[in-house]
């Protein structure tokens, strides 16, 4: 039944088709879970891939999980799919950092309070960068507002609001897909024309 926004089907069937988008095209996309963060840690939960890297503050989410100040240590390393939790806040060195370990290819699982609210939300990770005399909540939300215009408005970027539809994904063509620049054995066909005569 595509039209209930709970049917744990429709929600497979965008995930399985943003896997396979990437995949082929072998670029990163984000399917941003916009709601209480009852609901989307359960999504994420029954529908994150088996070798997801979770980054969350909630100790009962899925395993193994880390905590969100340790998203600049994973600078170095690679994943297929990540799970952002910014229920418990969004720092975005820490973010940017994670978002880094994306592979081509992969999934960025950002699960966010619902959107029309977040920028009025405290953000936990906001004490970090505060200074003396000021208060965590003392500080602006300017940077939250401008990030979810960014996430509305890219296309790579997929939302689903809790209690609506699953957004559809566009078809892609079924093409082969050729290995990336830099794994092992393979150039990739990234170079120019004059960088293959080189």
């Amino acid at each position: 039944m595509r039209d209930d926004p709970h049917d744990p089907s429709a929600i497979g069937q965008l995930v399985a088709a943003l896997r396979r988008r990437a995949r082929l095209d072998r670029h990163r996309l984000t399917l941003v879970l916009a709601g209480s963060d009852a609901w989307t840690a359960s999504v994420c939960a029954d529908h994150a891939g088996d070798r997801t890297l979770w980054l969350s503050d909630r100790q009962h989410l899925a395993k193994p999980r880390r905590p969100l100040r340790a998203a600049e240590g994973l600078l170095g390393t690679e994943v297929d799919e990540l799970v952002y939790d910014a229920h418990g806040g969004l720092d975005p060195d820490g973010f940017g950092a994670a978002t880094g370990t994306l592979r081509g290819g992969g999934l960025l699982w950002l699960l966010t309070p619902p959107l029309s609210d977040w920028p009025r939300w405290p953000d936990p990770q906001a004490d970090r960068i505060r200074v003396h005399p000021y208060r965590a909540a003392d500080l602006s939300r300017h940077f939250i507002r401008r990030f979810v215009l960014a996430l509305a408005t890219n296309r790579g970027c997929w939302i689903l609001h809790e209690g609506q539809t699953p957004p559809q994904v566009p078809r892609v063509l079924e093409r082969p897909v050729r290995p990336a620049c830099g794994e092992p054995g393979e150039p990739g066909d990234i170079a120019t024309a004059a960088q293959r005569r080189a």
